[in-house]
């Protein structure tokens, strides 16, 4: 819980005005820029990195460039314009460092990656499935491309303050559940650490609920509370089942909001 956050953390969380994105999509966002591709396309893009999809919905979000009318990466490139874009991705350009990964963080980072932009279309389709209005299927998107950034912040900590990153990020958590180990380390986990910049940064309160408890979200303040949050936390799972892990559901919770039933009545991965 954000009481609970080392307080080393909760500066660097204070400060952070970004995050390392991934050098390979950095590179390929940069050259659709170059090349004048559209909103629709610049944003398909972006949403193949969590860092990037996060920085650009942060700006847009922030008010001073105009009103955001929707929220979703297509309207916050629509809104910022190419120039701008550019010049939010030049100080990642100009950033050596990023390519110097180990092998490790670098197959890490793109697993992170690659667990956003498959997880997020079908946190969507249910989401529509359930009868959410329109805006909260792009928050239940949104929430899900972001799901996992606090795991990005931790590793930004770790390089901010000279830790071994493959530490420092958990890249491996050793004998404890990933969750677990965050927490007797840094007092919260990557989801609660997560949500403590999504809330500096102006994401909505939806997408912040959804990712502060997507791994427990009995823990979450209201169980009645928006079902984007459900419907992550279930497809979270069974990926991670669907990887070779343990389904781990919150029946409880599930059983407790009013879109439970059928999550767990069906099989939410065919959606």
């Amino acid at each position: 819980s954000p009481g609970s956050l080392d307080a080393a953390l909760r500066g660097h969380l204070g400060q952070l005005e970004a995050l390392p994105p991934s050098p390979e999509q950095l590179a390929v966002v940069s050259a659709a820029l170059e090349a004048g591709g559209d909103a629709e396309t610049l944003a398909a893009l972006l949403s193949h990195d969590v860092a990037l999809s996060a920085r650009v919905m942060q700006i847009a979000r922030s008010g001073f460039f105009g009103q955001l009318t929707e929220c979703s990466l297509t309207a916050a490139v629509g809104l910022l314009g190419p120039r701008l874009l550019q010049s939010l991705l030049a100080p990642y350009l100009a950033d050596a460092t990023l390519a110097e990964a180990p092998v490790e963080l670098a197959a890490w980072h793109a697993a992170l990656n690659q667990e956003a932009r498959e997880l997020a279309p079908r946190v969507r389709a249910l989401a529509l499935r359930g009868g959410l209005s329109a805006e909260l299927q792009r928050h239940a998107y949104l929430a899900t491309l972001v799901h996992d950034v606090g795991r990005l912040v931790l590793y930004s900590y770790a390089r901010a303050r000279q830790i071994d990153p493959i530490q420092g990020a958990m890249v491996r958590a050793g004998s404890l559940p990933l969750c677990e180990a965050e927490r007797a380390t840094y007092g919260a986990d990557h989801g609660q650490i997560g949500a403590y910049l999504l809330t500096l940064w102006g994401f909505p309160r939806t997408v912040v609920e959804a990712v502060a408890w997507h791994h427990d979200p009995s823990q979450a303040p209201q169980t009645t509370g928006c079902p984007i949050l459900a419907l992550l936390h279930v497809a979270d799972a069974q990926r991670a089942a669907a990887m070779g892990g343990e389904l781990v559901l919150d029946r409880a919770y599930l059983h407790a909001v009013a879109c439970g039933g059928w999550l767990l009545a069906s099989d939410a991965r065919s959606a």
